[in-house]
């Protein structure tokens, strides 16, 4: 209940050695080998924790935008039941093949946060995603996808972690 503790939970749970330990699971690790085919780095795995008091959408974005690496997954694993009411994943399937899309700041909260343009979801269908806590989506850096509000008394518990290829890396 303590708000200054969890509107910070975000930041300083990718310090937490279970959450890595959790990240870098053996069945995970077989997997994303098999993707890569190459090295890759895991990018601080996090533990969101979003109720009705603290929750906010993010707005439809690549992941690709402000990354390290071109070349990335992200990880989104509901710790909790989520569907369209407590503020799930939501996709536009298909929308990776277009590759990276004009971008633009918008106002999240009293902070900014990068979207794709508008024209590019205007007549797209946005698909809400339905899962079951340890259910895990795998994406492409491209796919247009962000979160809605969590609107439930329930608190939406996220683990989050991206894994970046080296060779994906500009600098």
């Amino acid at each position: 209940k303590d708000k200054t503790l969890k509107s910070r939970s975000y930041d300083i749970s990718k310090f937490h050695p279970s959450i890595y330990q959790f990240a870098t699971d053996k069945k995970l690790m077989k997997i994303l080998n098999n993707i890569f085919e190459e090295v890759f780095f895991l990018d601080y795995p996090q533990i969101r924790a979003d109720d009705f008091s603290n929750s906010h959408a993010l707005p439809m974005h690549q992941e690709i935008y402000g990354q390290m690496s071109t070349k990335l997954l992200t990880l989104w694993c509901p710790l909790s039941h989520v569907s369209k009411k407590e503020g799930t994943l939501a996709i536009i399937e298909g929308s990776h093949k277009q590759g990276l899309l004009e971008h633009e700041f918008r106002l999240v909260k009293s902070n900014k946060y990068h979207s794709v343009k508008k024209k590019y979801i205007k007549k797209r269908k946005i698909k809400y995603l339905k899962l079951n806590p340890g259910d895990a989506v795998l994406f492409d850096p491209y796919l247009i996808h962000g979160t809605k509000n969590n609107l439930s008394n329930k608190v939406r518990w996220t683990f989050v972690a991206r894994y970046n290829a080296i060779s994906g890396i500009k600098y």
